[in-house]
């Protein structure tokens, strides 16, 4: 599969990079934001700054482009999850082992408080 990131995805991946915060302010519906967020995410992996988590505010959004970019991540050896609808604690580990994770912010906010208040890894 080919990525050809438009001149508006490449700027706003431009400014990223080069800005200090690492975050998007604005940018326009239907602009490409989850192009931008995944080549992002996996510019941060390939440096090794960190494993980014890709916050969305649906959850059909988060599973739609955890799948869509699946096969981009492949290509860079990056491995990528979900962290919607896992019910097991083995999912929700394996999912938190990969590189990239995509999902909301009750799921993450979530797994986070269940994790400390378990004391689980």
């Amino acid at each position: 599969m080919k990525y050809k990131p438009r001149v508006t995805q490449m700027v706003s991946w431009c400014i990223l990079v080069l800005s200090k915060s690492s975050r998007l302010v604005q940018v326009l519906t239907e602009e490409g934001k989850s192009c931008i967020a995944a080549m992002f995410a996996a510019y941060q992996v390939m440096i090794k700054k960190n494993n980014p988590d890709i916050i969305s505010s649906s959850p059909v959004v988060a599973e739609r482009d955890a799948k869509e970019w699946s096969a981009f991540y492949k290509e860079l050896d990056i491995t990528v999850d979900v962290n919607t609808n896992k019910s097991k604690d083995d999912e929700l580990k394996k999912c938190y082992e990969c590189q990239v994770v995509y999902g909301t912010t009750d799921d993450f906010a979530g797994d986070f408080l269940q994790q400390r208040f378990h004391r689980k890894d």
